[in-house]
């Protein structure tokens, strides 16, 4: 199954305003400090645009 962008998105974002979610983090003592998804996909964006030379 492909899954398009708009949709990862939507999942995404009501992953992390799920009430068992944040609470299963919680009580990991795992902070959530999310993105939304279109913010994540565009830190994903400029991490793929990194020269080769740098990453070196």
């Amino acid at each position: 199954m492909i899954l398009s962008m708009a949709t990862l998105r939507k999942v995404f974002n009501a992953t992390m305003k799920d009430p068992a979610f944040l609470a299963q983090m919680k009580k990991q003592r795992l902070p959530v400090n999310p993105m939304t998804g279109q913010e994540l996909e565009g830190l994903i964006k400029r991490i793929q645009s990194v020269k080769p030379d740098v990453l070196e």
